[in-house]
């Protein structure tokens, strides 16, 4: 069942996220760049446009494929979840 956020819940959500001073991302399962922080945005120095969509390892390794030593490659393998 999904459920929906009111404008009120999603402001209040925009908020949370993006004074969250780390920078944080949603990858999908091939490592593409869904969502991020406005910290990201900062990393990167790059508008939330030219980051969502885009594999993680382009924008943070500069590198054309997965590192050898990618968390979500582990993740996928072990089932089990890193930081």
């Amino acid at each position: 069942m999904q459920q929906h956020l009111s404008k009120e819940e999603n402001n209040l959500y925009q908020i949370i996220w993006n004074s969250i001073s780390m920078p944080v991302a949603f990858l999908d399962l091939q490592g593409t760049i869904q969502k991020c922080n406005n910290a990201m945005l900062k990393l990167l120095n790059k508008p939330f446009d030219e980051i969502v969509g885009r594999k993680c390892y382009e924008l943070i390794h500069q590198i054309s494929e997965p590192h050898k030593e990618c968390p979500l490659i582990k993740m996928k393998e072990t089932f089990k979840n890193l930081s």
